[in-house]
């Protein structure tokens, strides 16, 4: 669901898609639960009763078009923001002794895939 009072844009169905596709693929099959529907919802006025707008987003052609929004974002380059690092801890630092092969200088980028890919390989077994 997406929700707003002003009404529906095809940010936000494309929004609603890019959602669904992220939850299927990191949720849909361990939970066992695909999410198959997206919708938008607007309420609307409730001073005598609710009254709301709901569409049904599932055929937008904004779920065809999110692989070129991809792209241009990629050829824009707003991705691309200035490189920051971390220290990643190898191994105990020790009090009066060399810091040598105790640690890591990464990117970011590169520590967030060693632990999404440690994280993979652990949840597997």
């Amino acid at each position: 669901f997406k929700s707003g009072r002003k009404g529906f844009w095809p940010t936000h169905e494309a929004q609603l898609h890019i959602y669904r596709m992220m939850w299927n693929a990191v949720f849909g099959e361990k939970v066992g639960l695909e999410v198959t529907h997206v919708f938008n919802w607007a309420p609307n006025k409730w001073r005598d009763k609710p009254t709301y707008k709901l569409q049904n987003q599932t055929e937008s052609i904004e779920r065809e078009n999110i692989p070129d929004y991809l792209n241009i974002f990629k050829r824009s380059k707003y991705g691309e923001g200035p490189s920051r690092t971390v220290v990643d801890l190898t191994a105990p630092i020790k009090w009066g002794e060399p810091l040598e092969g105790c640690y890591e200088v990464k990117t970011y980028e590169q520590l967030a895939i060693e632990r999404y890919n440690a994280n993979r390989k652990a949840n597997s077994k």
